[in-house]
Parts: structure tokens; sequence; C-alpha cells
């Protein structure tokens, strides 16, 4: 059984995945499933390829500020814990 969590987001009930956004949407969001992690263990992934649209980067004419989003779906919560940060391009 498949829900939508906060942000659109479809994660299935048994599902924990990390989900990378930006806005502007100058990269493809990305989601990274997270296997199960018995308690007193940690997980721990590799830096994330994400695909930066060079388009919109040689569009930009003055510098912006982005939004870069990082949510965490635990299973069945469908609250996410979310992280944010500012970055400017250009």
């Amino acid at each position: 059984m498949e829900s939508e969590a906060s942000g659109g987001a479809t994660v299935s009930e048994n599902k924990s995945a990390l989900s990378i956004t930006a806005d502007p949407t100058f990269f493809e969001a990305i989601e990274i499933d997270v296997p199960e992690i018995p308690p007193g263990d940690s997980f721990e992934f590799k830096e994330p390829k994400l695909k930066i649209s060079a388009d919109f980067l040689l569009q930009l004419k003055e510098r912006i500020k982005a939004k870069v989003s990082i949510k965490s779906f635990v299973a069945a919560d469908l609250t996410p814990f979310e992280g944010n940060s500012k970055v400017s391009l250009i």
C-alpha cells in the first residue's frame, strides 16, 4: 500500500527513504532507499550523484538563492523529518 507524504512524495508503508530536492529546480530530485537499521546500528550513504542542470545555471544573469531540502520518510510514519539549507547560485 502506498500513501502520499507531505511534499508530494509517495512512500510505501514498509519503506524508509531520503529525498533530496531543490527550489528552484537546478538538479533532478532524487530518492534514496534506506535499509532497515537495527537498534544501535547506523546507515551511511555515499555522496549522492546529482544531475545538475547546466542549462539552468547558464541562463542565470545574477546571483539567486535556492533552497535544498532533505526529507526522511521512515516506514509508515508519513510525517517526514525535513532539513533545509539555502545556497547561492552564481
